[in-house]
């Protein structure tokens, strides 16, 4: 099959799809063989024409002769690839997730809601309402990768996230998605959770402190 110098956003998720299935069992999350990157998915592009297309290249070292070779994918090509704003500290990475806002009451941890989802939710559990559509508070926000929770996902996530192909239109959204969820819960002069009692109306709004609430 003929390689493709541009390819279709399809086409691309196809792509990952194969690479999914080659990478699903490495145990070492940057260091791939040369049987890897060499690999040739359904586009007729190989592993590495996928990644170097997002600005993710192996790492290119000159001999002693002159040649120019390359030899696996390294931290340093993958911080390379990836945004400064998704970068943390000298070698850890943040990247964009929706997070829930959270109040906990000693060792209880509720979720937390405007006053209209708190109440479709007492009316939902109370058998008032039979609409599941509930949406609690959520922030869009950048949350640091830690050390042993790194997996080829977050590869692409972080890629994804810097979108060199679209010259990091997705991450001028997040950027300010993430300012105006922050500004949102700022204004905030209440919120709610929802308690379960027993012996009385099985469930209540309880009003709380936003200042209080983590997220």
């Amino acid at each position: 099959m003929a390689k493709k110098s541009t390819i279709s956003a399809k086409e691309r998720t196809s792509e990952k799809r194969d690479i999914r299935k080659i990478v699903g069992s490495l145990s070492q999350v940057i260091k791939v063989s040369d049987d890897v990157w060499g690999n040739v998915l359904s586009t007729g592009r190989t592993f590495e024409e996928h990644y170097s297309e997002m600005g993710f290249h192996r790492y290119t070292y000159t001999t002693k002769s002159g040649q120019i070779k390359k030899k696996g994918y390294t931290p340093g090509t993958l911080r390379a690839a990836v945004a400064k704003e998704l970068l943390d500290g000298e070698k850890g990475y943040k990247y964009f997730k929706s997070v829930p806002v959270e109040y906990w009451e000693e060792n209880d941890k509720y979720k937390v809601y405007d006053l209209k989802n708190a109440q479709k939710l007492v009316d939902y559990n109370n058998g008032v309402s039979k609409d599941s559509k509930i949406d609690e508070l959520k922030v869009n926000k950048r949350v640091t990768i830690a050390e042993d929770k790194w997996k080829w996902d977050l590869i692409d996530k972080l890629l994804e996230q810097t979108d060199t192909l679209n010259g990091g239109k997705k991450l001028h959204s997040l950027l300010k998605k993430e300012k105006e969820d922050a500004q949102t819960i700022k204004n905030m002069t209440e919120a709610y959770i929802v308690r379960h009692n027993v012996g009385k109306t099985p469930w209540e709004i309880c009003k709380v402190s936003i200042a209080e609430c983590i997220y």
